[in-house]
């Protein structure tokens, strides 16, 4: 057997194994629903697909920080720019009640900007917040196992809890994405407690390894583990 495949083998196994034990917990981000191109789209592909449905000026804005060094994706352009927000004509991220008062919008959901870790307190959010905190960190049954499925770790509210949970000696965090960024990845894939699987690398314990091909995606991650 050769290294590459004896540490494909371990990797396996090893997933397996955390997979089997108690008190495991999971983090599902959007990637998991991802179900080998019949679901929902990875976040590289998302600006290809909706693009042309953004109206002028926005789109321009938006590509001109897709296109400048050191942009990593649609979210982190979105970063970029002042007071960025979205109406239904843009990214449906509210929905008006009465389509003649702008002011009776309604927000459904949390859009992928800067604002996003200030809205997380307020609800119904702050309560799924805090019960997250409580599982990871402060409740009296921590998890002893948090699994990260198409997540790709670059949301720090979140990434401050789970770094949390890390520092204790019966927890381990997996994390499972088609694609981390070299900052992530490198941040994660040193610690002893971590198992990272994605398809260009991975790392089980602190040793760094070739990519898996298919275990990073939630629909195959539940057929074979």
């Amino acid at each position: 057997m050769s290294k590459k495949e004896n540490f494909i083998s371990e990797l396996e196994k090893s997933i397996r194994s955390q997979f089997k034990s108690r008190n495991v917990g999971y983090l599902l981000g959007a990637g998991a629903s991802y179900l080998n191109g019949s679901g929902y789209p990875l976040a590289l592909t998302i600006w290809d697909r909706i693009n042309n449905s953004i109206l002028q000026p926005e789109r321009n804005e938006i590509q001109a920080k897709l296109d400048m060094d050191g942009t990593e994706g649609l979210e982190h352009a979105l970063d970029l720019l002042e007071n960025c927000w979205f109406s239904s004509n843009n990214i449906p991220l509210r929905v008006s009640l009465n389509s003649k008062e702008e002011d009776t919008w309604r927000r459904l959901m949390i859009p992928p900007q800067y604002r996003k870790a200030t809205e997380t307190t307020t609800q119904p959010y702050s309560a799924l917040w805090t019960r997250f905190r409580a599982w990871l960190v402060h409740g009296p049954r921590p998890l002893n196992r948090l699994v990260c499925i198409g997540y790709g770790m670059r949301d720090q509210h979140v990434n401050d809890v789970i770094e949390s949970a890390t520092s204790r000696n019966d927890f381990t965090l997996l994390i499972f994405a088609k694609k981390l960024t070299d900052e992530c990845f490198k941040s994660w894939a040193g610690r002893e407690n971590v198992i990272i699987v994605t398809a260009d690398c991975c790392s089980l314990f602190g040793q760094e390894g070739p990519g898996h091909d298919r275990l990073w995606d939630f629909a195959t991650l539940c057929k074979v583990v």
